[in-house]
């Protein structure tokens, strides 16, 4: 449906779309605001520019230039058009008629065009530090299990950390309110008598962050069952 910049970080709108892809931008718009509605981050890398047009700003060059330098300069006439710009691009169209379909406009023009970004599809302000301040651990765990979890997780490159952080709730980005939001509780996991804890991975509940963590015999199990795909 979409279209990405060639290093797939950014998405944007077709110039053109089929009659049946206009019911889905529809929908997608639908379902990010449900999610703006319930407070929730959305795996979408929409650019800047998406949310300047939401609340009426005018997006510039440079913001287009975000999403790809060739595109950008492509786009230029789109900036010196007179007619509407929604008329050239109907698939943001439907999606703006989704979104507000959710969402009240006067109170989404309440934010800049920044916080409401930062609000749909969070932050890139990481501070690991906070999320092992904000973590409670049943006592049954135990602190040799508490010291192998937090010393496997500083060896993880950046990239494992976030990809543990979408695991564990659901995104890949910080919240708006950064790391205080996501708070972890660790429990011991149950299983069956006669297996052993090396045999399972962890299991965790986006609902209320919590983590069912196994004894695992050493830092390389531990290690695997955490970064395995």
């Amino acid at each position: 449906m979409f279209m990405f910049n060639d290093s797939e970080t950014l998405a944007w709108f077709p110039s053109t779309a089929k009659e049946e892809d206009k019911t889905n931008f529809f929908l997608v718009g639908v379902l990010c605001g449900l999610a703006l509605y319930n407070k929730s981050i959305i795996h979408f890398p929409f650019p800047l520019a998406l949310f300047k047009k939401l609340l009426d700003v005018e997006p510039t060059l440079e913001d287009m230039m975000e999403f790809s330098p060739v595109v950008g300069k492509s786009l230029q006439y789109v900036l010196d058009y007179e007619d509407d710009l929604e008329n050239l691009c109907l698939p943001y169209s439907e999606f703006k008629r989704g979104f507000f379909q959710v969402c009240d406009r006067d109170l989404v023009k309440l934010f800049r065009p920044e916080e409401l970004q930062q609000v749909l599809v969070g932050q890139d302000v990481y501070d690991w530090a906070k999320l092992k301040q904000n973590t409670e651990w049943e006592l049954r765990v135990g602190y040799p299990t508490m010291q192998m979890f937090w010393e496997v997780f500083d060896e993880l490159t950046e990239d494992q950390r976030k990809d543990f952080l979408w695991f564990l709730t659901g995104f890949r980005r910080v919240p708006i309110l950064g790391m205080d939001q996501v708070q972890m509780k660790v429990q011991l996991m149950q299983i069956q008598g006669g297996q052993h804890y090396d045999q399972h991975f962890p299991l965790f509940s986006d609902m209320s962050l919590y983590s069912g963590a196994a004894l695992y015999s050493s830092k390389e199990i531990m290690r695997d069952r955490l970064t395995r795909p």
